[in-house]
């Protein structure tokens, strides 16, 4: 009895971490498509020091994205935006689809992007040291404000 009563406490825990994903999936940015095979995994790093290598491919990365009027840009590093590091970043293209709901929930927060890298473009007054264009996935990554993290100094 004690086994049945520990399999089936084990199954619901599950089961409600299933839905509980699926919840934080909706409502943790936007993924319409779900990316796509061709998609090669990158870092900034990457791109910033080989834009040539990455030229109109299919990228993904990992940042931490600001949103913000003139300044829609994915960085290597929080600090990099709070520092206005500005090179350290590739302008976001956001998809018209996008809705303001998604841009909340990954606005100020590490993400995965992923999206067609295009070197020579660089957003507004060409701060940035590329583009990614034609976004299919920007989704929470890490969110700094989570509790669980190290509290910055």
């Amino acid at each position: 009895m004690k086994r049945f009563f520990i399999c089936t406490v084990a199954t619901l825990m599950l089961l409600q971490q299933h839905a509980l994903n699926g919840q934080v999936a909706a409502s943790s940015g936007y993924y319409p498509s779900g990316g796509g095979d061709s998609t090669e995994n990158v870092s900034i790093v990457q791109l910033i020091a080989n834009p040539k290598e990455f030229d109109h491919k299919r990228v993904q990365i990992i940042g931490y994205l600001r949103l913000e009027f003139e300044g829609d840009v994915i960085y290597l590093h929080e600090d990099d935006h709070r520092f206005a590091i500005t090179k350290n970043g590739l302008w976001v293209d956001l998809p018209k689809e996008i809705t303001p709901k998604q841009i909340a929930a990954v606005n100020n927060k590490y993400v995965i992007c992923d999206g067609l890298f295009i070197a020579g473009e660089h957003g507004h007054m060409g701060s940035s040291s590329g583009t990614i264009k034609e976004i299919s996935r920007l989704q929470i990554w890490v969110d700094p404000a989570d509790p669980r993290l190290p509290k910055r100094q």
